[in-house]
């Protein structure tokens, strides 16, 4: 009987794929920009022409259109920070072990599964992924260097087989 073949894990896919999510993020982020700018531009406007007889109240008003905006802009440039870092390689692929699992721990507005790493934490893991982990299991780790490096995906070892450049364990 044959001996499973497991896929085959690279720099260049993971660099690949690193790409590929860091454009849909930058897309997401620019289309509600986008939406939101339709919404709060008039309402900026409409504040600017209050802050010429109320002034307190049209600058607080213009405060508070434009924080959202700020907030994506802020977004759109981290994107293109990550963007930069992926294409020029400076990302890592570690191993390190599950220490725990959750179950549908609270993500910010919803639930999702979520599996708990030695070294580098937390990581919200995809049904797939989060089903094939128990605890004590090893874990290709794809981690962006960033001011604070940045977890952004994890293949199970017993599912992948890393095959180019050197390779750190924790």
């Amino acid at each position: 009987m044959a001996k499973p073949t497991k896929n085959k894990l690279t720099r260049e896919g993971c660099q690949k794929e690193l790409l590929s999510r860091v454009k849909a993020d930058f897309r997401a982020d620019i289309t509600l920009l986008v939406i939101l700018s339709l919404l709060f531009l008039p309402l900026t406007a409409l504040s600017l022409w209050l802050a010429g007889t109320v002034v307190l109240l049209g600058i607080l008003f213009t405060l508070i259109c434009l924080t959202p905006l700020g907030v994506f802009v802020y977004k759109l440039i981290r994107d293109g920070k990550r963007k930069r870092l992926a294409e020029e390689g400076r990302f890592s692929i570690l191993t390190d072990t599950v220490s725990r699992l959750s179950r549908q721990e609270p993500v910010g507005r919803h639930y999702a599964d979520v599996i708990y790493f030695a070294a580098y934490g937390r990581y919200i893991a995809t049904g797939v992924t989060f089903d094939m982990a128990s605890e004590g299991d090893e874990f290709y780790l794809v981690i962006l260097h960033a001011k604070k490096d940045e977890l952004c995906f994890a293949f199970p070892s017993m599912a992948y087989e890393y095959e180019d450049g050197s390779l750190q364990g924790i």
